[in-house]
């Protein structure tokens, strides 16, 4: 691993930023491509839980108290299929039709 003493940091930068003005790319290391790739999937998970907490939410307002075996079917739910039991709940007569 190589570390730059402080003074040499922003020398480093700058010449860095004039590569990348230069040939028209942003300069990414290995160890940021793996921490964006690992944010982009933690910002997924994050979205699916809400859209699953919300249509929880959703359930439980308009058919009373979530029962285990709906629980499970939204957390093992992909987002599509959250998405679509999202809009499907403004139809259903029963929480069934939600998951149809």
């Amino acid at each position: 691993m190589l570390v730059l003493p402080a003074s040499m940091e922003q020398t480093f930068v700058e010449a860095v930023s004039q590569i990348e003005k230069e040939y028209k790319m942003t300069y990414v290391n290995t160890i940021e491509r793996v921490a964006l790739r690992r944010g982009r999937e933690e910002g997924k998970q994050e979205s699916r839980e809400e859209a699953a907490n919300v249509l929880a939410a959703l359930i439980t307002r308009k058919f009373g108290a979530l029962p285990d075996w709906a629980r499970t079917r939204l957390d093992d739910a992909d987002k599509p299929a959250l998405n679509r039991w999202t809009l499907q709940i403004l139809d259903a007569q029963r929480i069934e039709d939600v998951f149809v």
